[in-house]
């Protein structure tokens, strides 16, 4: 699909806003800054407010959104934004928190609020979910991201930084601007984490204050979404496992968490384990589903280390997803420079913690702690995923919350590494220059990824005029058919969301391979490229009636299934 006429001038926008902003904090963290007596009384890195580079950050997350939105002109369909727009419409239709069909099994949080915003402001299920959100979202993840990582690194001015880190992130990229719960999820972690920094060392009533909140917050979570509310829970278990595991086992003169926060850990994972509880048998049964897919989980994650045949494979999209591998890897380099040097990272803190040269204490080694626990779930997320559990795609769904950690502990070790360079002026400009051409990258490819480039990817997620006007003609004309609509959901997704929802035909589109149960085929000039950029062959259609032609697509009604063709 052609880009809209506002896709360049956003796409150099984009860059030129994200290298200056990479290149002002480097320049005033970087090398032969904190050397400068005069420059270091001139700045109070930890109470200065770096209200231009705030708003550099505010203005980089906007155009964002804009170019994801924009890129395919806001006709864009993806699997869990149709799936929540259905959830939305069907709570809207029967005015109640589970109707009888179509509603969310992890949830209710993000419907409510999504139909809160519809009444006050008057905009359907999808214009929301595809052309509103993505500005939401992206103002709500710079707030959360900057107030956690100013928490964390106890800098401003490197706290902006580490929120540019989880933009170029593109998973994290696409999870925030598309119609998912995940939008909310992942900065209500963040708020929560702050607001547990925050209530460290404080007095009783204020304390108590910040534990409310905290708690009121990670209800919010579960409420959201189960799932990752607990995945959140069980971050937070691991690592006050390792704490007393550390405490315990090795017995440090200094350990990093003393016992009355490794206590403090327990009460929140005990907590937070009863209001998981009271959120599936109380409030919101359809959650119990959680149960259910744990016990599967567990089954078939045994058949996999039982039998040790893997029964999914579910980096196979990397080979036929995109152009080439080549271009994935280059797309996603910054995601592997993060995990790369966020471990690094990792180990150095390890050393100095297991040599007691740490500062002991829960605000000082929490995301140390906390990164690790989100490794340990991401490394059994591998194992799921090749198990063929949860569409095989956990490993995705947790990384976010790596991205986030891993920001800040590579974050941290830029502000404590950064300044202690002497560097001449002559090559301080050419790594100023180096940083700046890999920003541009980054930016860049995180767009691309997120929004699956059709010029790199195979796996398209827009849909044009045409396309939508033979769905509304099908809804039109046809009633309870089988209906083919391509070799992916792209064409499902479109009438997911604009259309099941309120349909009353009993049509059925479906995906993937043809089947001969259909006498109906919607074929469009993008399934036509797709197939050949994919080297599938063509659908039989000579000798299959021409029912609908837009000029753009056609649909076919077959009056002989294909082994009955001459």
């Amino acid at each position: 699909m052609n880009p809209s006429p506002a896709f360049y001038p956003l796409a150099i926008s984009i860059v030129v806003v994200a290298v200056c902003l990479v290149l002002m904090i480097l320049r005033l963290i970087g090398p032969n800054r904190m050397n400068r007596s005069t420059y270091v009384a001139s700045v109070d890195f930890r109470n200065k407010t770096p209200r231009a580079l705030l708003g550099f950050l505010v203005l980089y997350g906007i155009l964002a959104a804009a170019y994801f939105i924009l890129r395919y002109h806001g006709q864009w369909a993806e699997t869990d934004s149709a799936s929540h727009t259905q959830s939305i419409e069907y709570i809207k239709e029967q005015g109640v928190l589970i109707p009888e069909r179509g509603y969310y099994l992890h949830g209710f949080s993000y419907q409510l609020i999504s139909l809160a915003i519809m009444f006050f402001t008057g905009l359907s299920a999808p214009i929301l979910q595809t052309q509103i959100y993505s500005y939401v979202a992206s103002i709500i993840l710079v707030i959360t991201t900057f107030t956690f990582f100013r928490e964390v690194i106890k800098q401003p001015f490197p706290a902006v930084l580490a929120s540019v880190l989880v933009f170029f992130q593109p998973e994290f990229l696409f999870i925030t601007m598309r119609g998912s719960h995940e939008k909310f999820t992942w900065p209500l972690m963040m708020l929560a984490l702050t607001v547990l920094y925050r209530s460290i060392g404080q007095p009783l009533r204020k304390m108590t204050i910040y534990v409310i909140f905290f708690y009121g917050i990670v209800f919010a979570m579960i409420a959201t979404n189960i799932f990752f509310g607990s995945v959140f829970l069980a971050a937070i278990v691991l690592s006050m496992v390792m704490g007393v595991g550390i405490l315990r086992i090795v017995r440090l003169q200094r350990p990093p968490l003393p016992f009355s926060d490794i206590r403090r850990l327990m009460l929140i994972s005990l907590s937070g384990g009863i209001l998981i509880y009271i959120f599936m048998a109380y409030i919101y049964p359809p959650a119990l589903s959680n149960l259910r897919e744990l016990r599967s989980i567990t089954d078939q994650l045994s058949a996999l280390l039982l039998s040790f045949e893997i029964k999914a494979q579910p980096y196979a999209y990397i080979s036929f997803g995109w152009i080439s591998t080549e271009v994935y890897f280059g797309l996603t380099v910054f995601t592997w420079l993060l995990i790369l040097a966020s471990i690094l990272e990792w180990i150095r803190r390890a050393w100095r913690i297991f040599h007691g040269e740490a500062r002991p204490g829960l605000v000082e080694n929490i995301d140390w702690m906390l990164y690790t626990g989100f490794v340990i779930q991401i490394i059994l997320s591998i194992a799921v995923d090749f198990s063929g559990a949860l569409a095989a795609n956990m490993q995705l769904r947790l990384f976010p919350g790596f991205t986030v950690l891993a920001s800040a502990l590579l974050t941290r070790a830029i502000t404590e590494g950064l300044p202690r360079l002497h560097l001449s002026n002559h090559k301080r400009w050419v790594m100023h220059g180096i940083i700046g051409l890999m920003v541009a990258w980054f930016t860049l490819a995180s767009l691309f990824k997120a929004t699956n480039e059709t010029l790199l990817s195979n796996k398209w997620g827009f849909y044009t005029e045409s396309e939508y006007r033979s769905i509304e003609w099908v809804e039109s004309r046809l009633r309870g058919m089988m209906i083919w609509s391509g070799i992916d959901e792209r064409l499902s997704n479109l009438y997911r969301l604009y259309f099941i929802s309120a349909s009353q035909t009993g049509n059925i589109l479906y995906n993937g391979d043809f089947r001969t149960v259909s006498r109906y085929i919607i074929y469009s000039e993008n399934d036509k490229r797709r197939e050949r950029r994919l080297g599938i062959p063509s659908l039989p259609v000579d000798y299959w009636d021409q029912i609908y032609d837009n000029g753009e697509v056609v649909i076919y009604h077959q009056t002989l299934f294909p082994e009955e063709s001459p």
